[in-house]
């Protein structure tokens, strides 16, 4: 062997057994190097043509049936989540799930996160429903069922909110009371629906007058508006109204007598010392003296 060049040789024996050339021959090593290699890059050229192409494929079919299926997914589930944390009502708890057919894991994950979205909602709409429910109890245990007013139930838990004013010192209330005059004669002349009209009637005058406070129904035909803010302020006003809408309707003979409605009134403020007890007793007298004093003129 000579640089590049590989030499080899190979004695030649006749029919005799007898030695009678040598034949040699050179070879390139630069050539067969060459062609090695030439060899080697057809192989490995197309095996990395097609690793490229396989890997194009699969990241294709990996963002096609799991990475952007994941990706809708999760955008879906935070708008879901951001909406259920507002606290909205159960119609708007609405999952917007993605189309997802990927026939995998990720469509089984879709549906199962659909489902439990429903079932939040569902959840919720229970709730609602008891809430409503026990509203809608709470409402009746504090209503009067004839006048649509608070009842005498709803009155305790009033006189309990102003004692509660009175120990802050912030107190600032006044007390109307009013009586009807003539139910008994409605009721034993006319029958007590008519009798019950004229009640609606003598409440509606009162709220109409005291239409920023709240008013009870605390007896058959007794009733209390409590006055605060810009009812307190105007209480002299608004009672000489009340007075004077009662006594045009009781003197309008055009009416029938279960419309000619007449009550009483007498109204009482919290003076400093006052419990919510010695502002209803004045109140209450003064809707006594008043009643006296109708019924001698």
């Amino acid at each position: 062997m000579w640089g590049s060049q590989y030499t080899a040789g190979l004695p030649l024996f006749n029919s005799a057994g007898e030695r009678f050339a040598l034949l040699c021959a050179d070879i390139n090593l630069d050539e067969i190097h060459r062609r090695a290699m030439q060899g080697m890059f057809n192989i490995v050229v197309p095996l990395l043509l097609l690793g490229f192409i396989f890997w194009v494929v699969f990241a294709h079919l990996v963002d096609k049936n799991i990475t952007f299926p994941l990706t809708q997914l999760q955008e879906r589930t935070r708008e879901f989540a951001a909406i259920c944390d507002r606290k909205n009502a159960p119609e708007t708890l609405v999952f917007d799930c993605p189309d997802i057919h990927t026939e995998n894991e990720v469509e089984s994950l879709s549906h199962a996160i659909a489902h439990m979205a429903q079932s939040i909602r569902n959840y919720a709409e229970d709730i609602r429903t008891a809430e409503d429910q026990t509203l809608a109890m709470t409402l009746l245990a504090y209503r009067d069922p004839l006048t649509h007013v608070k009842n005498a139930t709803a009155y305790e838990e009033e006189q309990r909110r102003l004692e509660k004013e009175i120990a802050d010192g912030r107190a600032e209330f006044a007390f109307v009371i009013i009586d009807a005059n003539n139910l008994k004669d409605i009721n034993n002349g006319h029958g007590h629906e008519c009798g019950d009209e004229y009640i609606i009637g003598i409440c509606r005058i009162l709220c109409d007058v005291y239409h920023h406070s709240s008013v009870f129904r605390i007896g058959g035909d007794e009733f209390i508006a409590v006055l605060q803010n810009r009812n307190y302020h105007s209480r002299d006003e608004l009672l000489l109204i009340l007075r004077q809408t009662f006594a045009q309707t009781a003197m309008d003979e055009t009416l029938s007598p279960w419309c000619r409605y007449s009550a009483a009134a007498g109204m009482a403020i919290y003076q400093h010392g006052d419990t919510v007890k010695d502002v209803f007793r004045r109140a209450d007298k003064a809707m006594h003296q008043s009643k006296l004093l109708m019924k001698d003129s």
